[in-house]
């Protein structure tokens, strides 16, 4: 339990020493001093259901008197704003005791109250208004009424300040409140009983009889179907008082199961009520003879029942907020402090002004692991190089996942050599293979540094330059390592200007299409043709894509460029429709990141529907990649597309995952084969004997097959003799512009 900075040891100190009138004022009194109030007030219920009036004040202005009588409708701890009972306050605030009978409120114009502050308040202040309460007369003398009054709040304040209410564990605190309750209650036996999780059943939690004797209880479990009478008396009544259990109909069903055996003949059960339910009880047990339960004991066991809520909402919060740090500051899957945690750690180190190195670490192709491998083989190839990486952690080194990489913190680096020798160990873990299941795999890792304070003054700054490093580390060949270069900022800068400038060459349209053409095999006719982007930069001149395209694929920018590219070649083949070259083919391609966009299938529909071309006429290429993953959802897109009467084709047949699980389960009308393998067709006969397989495989497939990449008559040649479908390259002739395609094709004519 948090207890309120108010509640101090020399607070409770002075409390103890104070008769119950004079503690109740001293409270109110600080509470004006804490809370910066004007007045502070005990409200009172002097009846059951009547009004409650004002018992106990401590003001510092006049001007609240008269003081109004009020009528509650909250629960026990809520704070609630009353500032309409005080005419001219700017602030007002009321909280009900847990014990339902008294109310505390504060008002003044400053008046701050917070309900983490004011709740370790509540139970002492119900412990001092036990004895100011009318109840019932007592079955002892007035006398031992009092001394036992006095006994309840010495043993209630010295339970608030017992250092096991404030711990994770709760079952110290219920055996601490268990035999507190025996020796301040009189009775013999006292447990505490919590539900389970589907809140049909109360588990004992802890349990005490009298002379701090540790008993196994006599039942373990109380299911609430087999007890209901018990169970409805418990969500009905604050307390259930039961002075003679032979003769109680509340807690007969108990009799033959639990009071028999036990000689149970007088009760105490309390409800722990948490957020409004019912989540435990606080049992008291007299054995061997009827026992009535005088006021003050009800109202006793009452506050250490609401002590013992308060104890459980605090253990859950705690809990919830250790889960929520775990979530905040550590990785779900490696359990790995993450980039928020390195940042906090880092933060400290540097305010230590001692040198120390950030490595980060990439995994190689691991896009490829998990799209080879699938995703479970890759989390346990992060799991076993995490192992192994921990296993070797030097000193005070740290490591760390972030979303994309291993981060490792090395104190004391070092210099040169010695500073290497320290980066050399970690890597080294990577020259292993890593055993996932029955296959080994090797890995390696593209690493950059950065040093403090050399490389930058704060966390942000030197992460960044790390990963920065770990970036050029990767473009200069992977599996290398290099430490941060004040170049690779305006290398950075250089990249961040061209992404904009990516932006701003689709919104003024500054790509263009251009178009190589493909022709049957056998006749030399011209069938269809190939769209192929370019980037008419103002400063570089006409881009490839291969410049631009990953740089776009990165960004997101793919998808808006793909739907424009869809657009403009549809629009271009119904010109050519429009001219007179009619029937011919458009192939377009279609990126992984595009293809799998919710919006794909809608914006292709649209495509077509404006450009009114005839859906056979357009020839979608997606790559190996995407025929590969995620199967059950490109099984159903390409369907899709089926439906509408567009043609797919697999693009670069052969340099990829080349399964022939896909090409019987996908439908498929083209294999386009990779130029790679016509570049040497003449000169190797592997060569030959691969393009001739894929072409007689597509062929029995039922799928027409082009070969790219045909650069001579020769190739040419040898392609239609071995009865190729469809060829394009330069021999044919080179990707055109779109002003020069039509003079083209009249030429063909």
């Amino acid at each position: 339990m948090d207890q309120s900075p108010l509640v101090t040891t020399s607070f409770m100190s002075s409390l103890l020493t104070k008769d119950p009138m004079n503690a109740v004022s001293y409270i109110l009194e600080q509470c004006c001093l804490y809370f910066k109030a004007d007045g502070a007030f005990l409200y009172r219920q002097e009846k059951e259901e009547g009004m409650f009036h004002s018992s106990f004040e401590h003001v510092n202005d006049s001007r609240f008197y008269p003081l109004p009588g009020i009528q509650w409708y909250g629960k026990p701890g809520e704070i609630h704003n009353v500032s309409s009972l005080f005419p001219g306050e700017e602030k007002a605030a009321a909280v009900m005791l847990p014990s339902e009978k008294e109310i505390i409120i504060l008002a003044g114009h400053n008046c701050d109250i917070e309900a983490s502050e004011i709740a370790g308040l509540l139970p002492i202040l119900e412990a001092c208004t036990l004895p100011l309460r009318q109840g019932p007369k007592s079955y002892s003398s007035r006398a031992n009424r009092e001394e036992r009054i006095r006994r309840q709040q010495s043993e209630l304040m010295k339970i608030m300040k017992d250092a096991r209410l404030t711990r994770i564990d709760l079952l110290p605190a219920f055996e601490m409140i268990c035999n507190t309750t025996i020796e301040t209650l009189d009775t013999d036996r006292v447990s505490v009983w919590m539900f389970d999780e589907a809140r049909e059943n109360l588990q004992v939690e802890a349990m005490k009889e009298r002379g701090d004797r540790t008993v196994d209880p006599p039942m373990k479990n109380l299911p609430r179907n087999a007890f209901p009478a018990y169970f409805s008396a418990l969500e009905n009544e604050r307390t259930l008082a039961v002075s003679n259990t032979t003769q109680d109909d509340r807690v007969f069903e108990l009799s033959e199961a639990f009071n028999q055996p036990n000689n149970v003949l007088a009760m105490l059960d309390i409800p722990i009520i948490c957020g409004g339910e019912m989540v435990g009880v606080l049992c008291c047990e007299q054995f061997d003879r009827s026992r009535p339960w005088d006021f003050d004991e009800k109202a006793f066991g009452t506050s250490i029942a609401d002590m013992a809520a308060f104890i459980t909402e605090h253990v859950k919060r705690k809990e919830a907020e250790m889960e929520l740090e775990r979530i905040a500051f550590y990785d779900s899957l490696t359990n790995l402090p993450n980039r928020h945690w390195i940042e906090h750690y880092l933060d400290d180190e540097i305010q230590k002004d001692q040198p120390f190195a950030v490595l980060y670490m990439d995994i190689d192709r691991f896009s490829a692991f998990n799209e080879e491998l699938g995703y479970r083989v890759g989390d346990q190839l992060i799991m076993g190089i995490t192992r192994r990486l921990k296993s070797v952690l030097h000193g005070r080194d740290k490591l760390g996942w972030f979303h994309d990489g291993f981060v490792v913190l090395l104190h004391d680096p070092g210099e040169g050599i010695h500073l290497h020798q320290r980066v050399s160990h970690y890597l080294q873990q990577f020259h292993a293979p890593y055993s996932i299941g029955s296959q080994d795999i090797y890995v390696t890792v593209s690493t950059g540094g950065a040093v403090f304070p050399d490389h930058g003054d704060s966390p942000a700054t030197i992460i960044r330059h790390a990963h920065r490093a770990k970036t050029a580390a990767k473009q200069n060949g992977r599996s290398q390592f290099r430490f941060f270069d004040p170049e690779m900022d305006q290398d950075h800068l250089a990249y961040e200007r061209f992404q904009l400038n990516l932006r701003e060459a689709l919104d003024k349209d500054q790509f263009e299409l251009f178009y190589q053409p493909q022709v049957q095999a056998s006749t030399g006719k011209v069938r269809g043709m190939e769209a192929l982007i370019r980037w008419e930069h103002p400063e570089k001149g006409l881009l490839p894509p291969a410049l631009f395209l990953p740089l776009a694929e990165m960004t997101g920018m793919i998808v808006e460029i793909g739907e424009w590219v869809l657009q403009t070649g549809l629009a271009k083949l119904n010109e050519l429709e429009n001219a007179g070259y009619t029937g011919l083919v458009m192939s377009i391609n279609i990126s992984p990141q595009h293809f799998e966009h919710p919006s794909f299938l809608k914006t292709l529909e649209a495509a077509l529907a404006q450009s009114r071309v005839n859906p056979s006429q357009l020839l979608l290429e997606v790559t190996e990649q995407i025929a590969f993953r995620q199967e059950s959802r490109t099984v159903e897109t390409l369907r899709e597309i089926e439906r509408m009467g567009v043609q797919i084709a697999i693009d670069d047949f052969g340099t990829g995952y080349s399964s022939m699980k896909y090409l019987s389960l996908y439908p498929i009308h083209t294999l386009k084969v990779d130029r790679s393998f016509t570049k040497d067709l003449l000169l190797k006969d592997k060569s030959r004997i691969i393009v001739k397989t894929m072409i007689e495989l597509g062929q029995s497939l039922g799928c027409e097959v082009v070969v790219e990449g045909v650069e001579t008559a020769e190739t040419a040649d040898y392609l239609q003799g071995i009865h190729a479908d469809m060829l394009q390259g330069f021999y044919i002739e080179k990707p055109l512009p779109s002003a020069l395609l039509h003079e083209w094709m009249r030429d063909q004519e």
